[in-house]
């Protein structure tokens, strides 16, 4: 899955915030986008929220609650920044577990019902579009 950073659930842990950030920004750059300060800001929050809160079972509920296990060990790859190119957007966070696929995206404000349905556009642009979601 082409992602501007992907790797095994080992290799998002032991990959500190900063580095994963600095890949994304590279692989931005070589697509064409200009990536500004705040940006890389939000990617390395984001980045340690996975690491730190979901991964490591500290805080966040919403996150734990959606996955609704008690255990996230099956959960085997990560992909951020998802790029669907043919699409025109981008996916903020793919976890792979088995034959699940859990998309994640993240928003600073209170939820919004257009905020859900763009989570379950990008669900379904996975399943029609993408073979190996299929």
């Amino acid at each position: 899955m082409p992602g501007w950073w992907s790797g095994s659930r080992e290799d998002f842990l032991s990959t500190v915030p900063d580095e994963i950030s600095d890949q994304l920004s590279g692989e931005a750059n070589r697509d064409g986008w200009e990536i500004e300060r705040e940006q890389m800001t939000e990617w390395r929050e984001t980045v340690g929220l996975l690491q730190n809160q979901v991964f490591r079972n500290q805080g966040v509920e919403i996150l734990r609650d959606a996955l609704s296990s008690d255990k996230l060990s099956f959960i085997h790859g990560v992909i951020l920044e998802f790029n669907f190119k043919r699409r025109g957007i981008r996916i903020d966070a793919i976890l792979i577990g088995g034959s699940n696929v859990f998309v994640v995206e993240f928003k600073r404000s209170k939820l919004t019902s257009g905020d859900q349905d763009q989570v379950v556009n990008y669900c379904i642009n996975l399943v029609e579009f993408h073979d190996e979601t299929q």
